[in-house]
């Protein structure tokens, strides 16, 4: 068999294949969204049916099933544009051009009559929670105090959040939160410090400073829009439980006969406020799940400052 026969098959069999597979998950959406009817959890079948048409745009019983959840929410509107949508496309369909005809009569207009060749913007779901899980990286954390800013480089941690949306773009709810950091400084020479203890001499040996964060704060989420990916502002306020410790493993290298090691300790905690401002993009995965990667900036206002910038990738699930 030549080559072009060999690239012609493969060719073929990748479309099928792919075809294959879009049908599949076209019927288990429809699938599933049709068992939210059933269980009148209409809200839920609303993703369904939306992702069936992501798939194919042009299947009649998706716009069916999703006019019919609408409806069943009372949002006559959208419903309204569905059924349009699911008419046209099965125009011997008596039984939606009649659905069409009774949701006019009651008054209600298609939201997105005006669309260029009759093409609906879908509304997206709205009275849903949405759980929050991320972990990452924190650069750029700095420590301000007596005039004196410790950078401690790039510390960890993660967070855990949940949002109640109002509507299919605010979502209003509580975030957790613990991100930990450490710094090492080598000292050979004159040193003085006040943290962890008080000490001033000629020194070698190291410094070990460590500070994490504890938090706990309201938040809001803004989601921009869109279908497959789309961008997120969020913000908020809270308390920090700030934690910090350090310890001095130093020897005297001057003066009179050497001094014994100086090994000291010392940590401290404190309630303080912080506020957290940010954004990040999602991705979404299932009708009811998404990964994301976000990037935050957090304040926390102690007896000196103490801000970092989180950079986490994560994942959420609606309920």
């Amino acid at each position: 068999m030549s080559k072009p026969k060999y690239v012609l098959i493969i060719f073929l069999f990748s479309i099928a294949t792919s075809t294959a597979f879009s049908q599949a998950n076209l019927d288990q959406y429809l699938t599933a969204g049709n068992q939210m009817i059933t269980a009148k959890d209409y809200n839920k079948a609303i993703p369904y049916f939306q992702a069936a048409i992501q798939i194919d745009p042009k299947n009649s019983a998706a716009y069916q099933g999703l006019g019919s959840a609408y409806l069943s929410l009372n949002r006559k509107p959208e419903a309204l544009s569905a059924y349009e949508k699911a008419s046209s496309l099965n125009p011997g369909n008596t039984q939606l051009a009649g659905m069409v005809q009774s949701l006019k009569n009651q008054g209600a207009s298609n939201p997105n009559s005006s669309a260029a060749g009759g093409v609906i913007s879908i509304p997206g779901q709205a009275d849903f929670i949405e759980m929050n899980l991320m972990v990452g990286l924190a650069p750029g954390s700095t420590l301000s105090s007596g005039g004196t800013n410790i950078d401690f480089g790039v510390g960890f941690g993660g967070e855990a959040s949940s949002f109640y949306f109002l509507d299919s773009h605010l979502g209003i709810g509580l975030q957790t939160g613990f991100y930990t950091f450490t710094r090492s400084v080598n000292v050979s020479g004159n040193y003085s410090s006040s943290y962890p203890t008080t000490i001033s001499g000629t020194f070698n040996g190291t410094v070990n400073f460590d500070i994490s964060s504890l938090e706990l704060a309201a938040m809001f989420k803004y989601k921009l829009g869109g279908r497959d990916f789309w961008p997120y502002l969020l913000g908020g306020g809270g308390i920090s439980l700030l934690m910090a410790g350090g310890s001095d493993n130093l020897n005297y290298s001057s003066g009179k006969p050497p001094f014994p090691p100086v090994s000291y300790g010392g940590s401290s905690s404190e309630f303080d406020p912080v506020v957290i401002g940010g954004g990040g993009l999602a991705f979404k995965i299932t009708p009811q799940a998404n990964l994301f990667l976000e990037a935050r900036y957090e304040y926390i206002f102690s007896s000196g400052s103490f801000s970092f910038i989180p950079i986490n990738i994560g994942a959420n699930f609606n309920l």
